[in-house]
């Protein structure tokens, strides 16, 4: 806590590292630090950056010299990091539009130096983006029944996965991006989208009272200065097997997937056929 206060980003929405440097995105003024590791119980920074809404995901390429922020307004922010590095701080970093503008982007990675894959969500349910960096052009991968929440490509760049509220994992090869397998965890039902975060939904949901219909419920800021709230909640229509998180492992070989209800499951990508 005291390292996040020292930086200024409040509450910290992602962390990504590269080298020696970290990239901790953050709401407090839709600020993300650039700050060197070993520097980071002091609070120095090589860089402050600011998109035009909170960025959900940083995320460094492979050689660590390029910064992907994907934000709340569904864009999609790119940098070098020795230009941020050379500029100390900067005002807004542009961001380009993604084809649902103005909806959350909830997570992007690096697949090479060259594409980054975006997830997000839309009232229609999810969407997966790839983005080249070098044709200045987006591709839709798939649109899925919800929220993807997150999106990570194996060490070696053979895979890419992707996965959200229903519960599927998609399964892209890495070269030319063909979808190539699903994992169902489980049958979900469509639920209208609500804040999924805040707390007013939680307490209802306890109590039994129907959450549909939220469209904006914030909590105030911490800061009694601060122009944003403290809370961004996510459309969302999770349930307990929506997924949350992906990794691989070193070799590519196993991918582990946690869920919304607690569940961790570890299978082998080999395993996740097409369906």
């Amino acid at each position: 806590m005291p390292i996040t206060r020292e930086l200024g980003v409040e509450q910290v929405t992602s962390v990504a590292l590269a080298g020696s440097l970290a990239a901790i995105a953050g709401t407090h003024r839709c600020r993300t630090v650039l700050a060197p590791l070993s520097a980071l119980p002091s609070g120095a920074t090589v860089a402050r950056v600011e998109t035009y809404k909170p960025a959900y995901a940083a995320a460094f390429s492979p050689s660590g010299r390029r910064l992907a922020l994907a934000a709340w307004d569904g864009s999609l922010s790119i940098a070098e990091v020795e230009g941020l590095a050379a500029q100390g701080a900067t005002p807004l970093l542009d961001g380009v539009p993604l084809p649902w503008v103005g909806m959350p982007a909830f997570d992007a990675c690096f697949l090479d130096e060259d594409r980054v894959i975006v997830g997000g969500a839309s009232d229609d349910g999810g969407w997966i983006v790839a983005w080249s960096i070098a044709h200045a052009r987006g591709q839709v991968l798939a649109t899925t029944g919800d929220g993807v929440h997150t999106v990570r490509a194996s060490p070696d760049g053979a895979w890419l996965a992707a996965a959200g509220n229903d519960a599927t994992i998609r399964l892209f090869r890495g070269d030319d991006l063909a979808l190539v397998g699903r994992l169902q965890l489980a049958e979900v039902s469509r639920v209208p989208f609500v804040y999924d975060d805040d707390a007013l939904v939680r307490s209802a949901r306890r109590r039994g009272i129907q959450v549909e219909g939220f469209e904006q419920v914030t909590q105030p800021s911490a800061r009694d200065d601060d122009e944003y709230p403290s809370v961004y909640g996510y459309y969302s229509a999770a349930g307990p097997h929506s997924v949350h998180a992906l990794a691989f492992s070193p070799d590519s070989a196993t991918l582990a997937v946690g869920t919304q209800g607690g569940e961790v499951l570890v299978t082998h990508v080999a395993s996740i056929g097409p369906g």
